[in-house]
């Protein structure tokens, strides 16, 4: 098929490789409006749902986690080794 050939060469075009067993591959493929009829029925709703509970439930808990993180390693090195300023 013609669409198979142009996804081929396109892949071949976007090809980064990295390091080693990590290599990256980008490919930029675009999708026809033949094929955007493809995409299954719900899809959307669900990336929806899916960036919601991302965004409102499990990266603010990350974010006070770091930020808790963070301050107890700092309340600990100043437990260890003392207040700044001058001594």
């Amino acid at each position: 098929m013609m669409l198979d050939h142009y996804r081929e060469d396109s892949c071949k075009r976007g090809t980064f490789s990295g390091f080693g067993r990590f290599a990256i591959s980008i490919s930029l493929v675009r999708i026809s409006p033949m094929q955007s009829n493809l995409i299954e029925p719900g899809r959307k709703k669900r990336e929806a749902i899916t960036f919601l509970v991302l965004a409102v439930l499990i990266w603010p808990f990350i974010a006070v986690g770091v930020v808790a993180g963070w301050g107890f390693i700092v309340w600990m090195y100043y437990l260890f080794t003392g207040p700044p300023g001058p001594v």
